[in-house]
């Protein structure tokens, strides 16, 4: 349930975004709504420290750090921002309808 509200609020918040550009700029809503899906699902994905980042600090460091995960820990899991992002991103096209 609580997966499902969130996933409710980043559609939201991105509406409510995409709306308020949409009036003060005098642009059409659907390609606004467009946009700021794919810029917050960019966002949402990208939200966490990289490997590659923690493997350029090691070797930065001659390998005195020690990178948070441990093991073979990369499936990747899907927020419900990015969910949300992608759901948002399709309920645009129909808006062009």
């Amino acid at each position: 349930m609580n997966y499902a509200l969130k996933v409710i609020g980043m559609i939201a918040v991105l509406y409510g975004i995409s709306f308020g550009i949409s009036y003060f700029f005098d642009f059409l809503l659907a390609n606004v709504v467009f946009i700021a899906s794919i810029v917050g699902g960019f966002i949402a994905w990208g939200g966490g420290a990289s490997s590659l980042g923690e493997a350029a600090t090691s070797q930065a460091s001659n390998g005195a750090y020690v990178g948070k995960k441990q093991g073979n820990n990369n499936v990747p899991f899907i927020t419900p921002f990015f969910v949300g992002a992608i759901l948002t991103l399709l309920s645009s096209f129909f808006l062009y309808f």
